[in-house]
């Protein structure tokens, strides 16, 4: 199973950025668009996991979690991978918050590392994507 980990956005950032998304439609034919409720901000990709992996991946973040205080975020900047001229995925960067992001994927990251998850090789870049397929959620 392919696994990330990722903070979902509020409603109402949701209907913002479906407001830059309509104003980009008019632009640019080629892009699929995504619904509003399925934008998210990626903390931590994982990739490719074992289902009997899931349950210590959702408790080590769970742990990271405990360990942090809840902050705020503002969006700001757009930007496309992999690049603007032929863009595959659209995001949206963030400009408040940016430290508090950085510190809970580096939580997460220790937390994983104690579970056999290596840490991520790229310098971490707060932004905000689509929601891909497969999401962790703890009912």
């Amino acid at each position: 199973m392919r696994v990330f980990i990722a903070i979902k956005l509020p409603k109402k950032a949701q209907e913002d950025i479906s407001l830059i998304q309509e104003e980009l439609k008019e632009r640019k034919e080629r892009i699929t668009w995504v619904e509003p409720k399925n934008i998210h901000l990626t903390l931590k990709f994982i990739g490719e996991v074992s289902t009997d992996k899931i349950e210590e991946i959702i408790k080590a973040t769970e742990n990271a979690l405990f360990k942090k205080t809840y902050f705020n975020i503002a969006i700001a900047g757009l930007g496309a991978f992999p690049s603007i001229n032929q863009p595959k995925v659209i995001w949206i960067g963030t400009k408040e918050g940016n430290e508090d992001i950085i510190s809970l994927v580096k939580a997460i990251e220790e937390e994983l590392e104690e579970i056999g998850i290596a840490k991520g090789k790229r310098v971490f870049s707060s932004h905000i994507t689509k929601l891909k397929q497969y999401v962790l959620k703890k009912n």
